[in-house]
């Protein structure tokens, strides 16, 4: 199952933008791989609806890691470069909180190199565990801006 994920994101930079890491750039690093939470058992239940299911991530926390990852992604537009663009991200967690899978769909104004580079970088991106023992998926609007600054004559 696919949550859409009612966030957009715009990040915003001058001149501070690559697609290739640089002398300066801190290599990214996978973050570790937590425990996985437990799925919830029958006789958890408040209430007898008949079912129960896992409560994966809440946009919150999708919202909390998304943002505190984001300014990663300036590393796949080249230096001096001007864009506007958009994708949609669909994204797969593994329940230990590792990005498991990265679609960049739609994507609007990026080049393809540019929507491999995010695809690859977001893979980077850490979430906290849940309990959804196949993954929990999202689609996640992105909307990036960067703006070269003027060249100095």
């Amino acid at each position: 199952m696919t949550r859409l994920i009612p966030f957009a994101i715009a990040l915003l930079a001058s001149n501070v933008a690559h697609a290739e890491p640089q002398q300066g750039d801190s290599p990214l690093v996978m973050p570790a791989a937590k425990r996985c939470l437990s799925q919830p058992l029958f006789d958890d239940l408040d209430d007898d609806t008949g079912y129960w299911a896992s409560n994966g991530l809440s946009q919150e926390e999708v919202a909390l890691s998304m943002d505190a990852f984001l300014p990663e992604l300036a590393r796949c537009v080249p230096a001096g470069t001007s864009i506007t663009a958009e994708a949609e991200l669909d994204m797969t967690v593994a329940c230990n909180g590792r990005v498991a899978a990265v679609n960049v769909g739609e994507p609007r104004g990026l080049t393809p190199g540019m929507s491999a580079c995010i695809s690859n970088t977001m893979r980077y991106a850490a979430f906290p565990a849940h309990d959804v023992q196949g993954g929990f998926s999202f689609s996640y609007r992105l909307r990036l801006m960067f703006v070269a600054p003027p060249s100095r004559r």
